[in-house]
């Protein structure tokens, strides 16, 4: 389940323009959720983003980052948006969510004539190593 972070963003600059610290707003390269095109971001999360920057009369500009570094960041700054996040109990309990944006599932895949062993694991499936960018819920 994709959902924004909105980390706390409605509440500061709706309800404490006199907030600490300037917002920051992260996403990563992450077609068709959000990308660059050319040399502008694009993307159906960043068109919400950018219209809901439009209503309460926002310019901070959004920085494509790579995922890990946009989460570090989340994590330790409390004036940071970052969209999109996969939403789990853990992050649930570590930020504000909003959304969803987007539903979604996640799917493993493996080579020809592999399928029946790993589904032979059971729930022992959850221990095997699999590849996924850094950071990354999945």
């Amino acid at each position: 389940l994709l959902a924004f972070v909105l980390a706390l963003w409605a509440a500061q600059v709706m309800a404490s323009p006199a907030a600490p610290g300037e917002l920051t707003i992260y996403t990563e390269d992450w077609p068709p959720i959000s990308f660059k095109s050319g040399d502008k971001l694009d993307g159906m999360a960043v068109e919400l983003v950018q219209a809901l920057q439009k209503r309460i009369g926002s310019n901070t500009a959004i920085q494509l980052v790579p995922w890990n570094r946009g989460y570090k960041a989340l994590l330790e700054d409390p004036n940071i948006l970052l969209f999109t996040v996969g939403r789990s109990e853990e992050r649930e309990k570590a930020m504000t969510l909003v959304g969803p944006l987007a539903i979604s599932r996640t799917v493993l895949y493996t080579r020809k004539g592999n399928a029946a062993r790993l589904l032979g694991l059971g729930d022992d499936l959850y221990q095997v190593a699999v590849g996924a960018y850094r950071g990354s819920i999945f």
